[in-house]
């Protein structure tokens, strides 16, 4: 990958059901948006028929949680590819954090190609 990878912004709605007992956004939301930001990406940048046949899967996420995140929240997931190698592609700290930078967690998604169609 060179380094003219632009980032790609996925917009996030907080719902009411990613609001954890202690009042803010649960650990778990931040794994489904990355993984919904990492989808989106792909299928802005892949030509369709490519989208088509290859499904990205995760291989791996590591994620810091740095602030909490609140229901009226701005969110924001960004991707940046940092390395594409065959089918394997590793992303450069995705973010989720409102447009207030008042919360925030970072995921280093690794992930593969593979061949199919959801479902399968």
């Amino acid at each position: 990958m060179t380094a003219t990878a632009l980032p790609y912004e996925f917009q996030v709605d907080v719902a009411q059901e990613d609001i954890d007992f202690m009042g803010h956004v649960n650990n778990a939301s931040y794994l489904k948006w990355v993984q919904a930001a990492v989808v989106s990406h792909w299928q802005n940048i892949a030509p369709v028929d490519v989208a088509a046949q290859h499904l990205w899967v995760a291989l791996k996420h590591e994620i810091t949680y740095r602030r909490p995140a609140f229901l009226d929240d701005d969110v924001v997931a960004t991707v940046l590819l940092e390395r594409v190698h065959g089918a394997r592609a590793s992303s450069a700290a995705p973010t989720c954090s409102p447009r207030s930078n008042r919360a925030g967690a970072a995921s280093m998604p690794r992930r593969c190609a593979r061949r199919g169609s959801p479902g399968t």
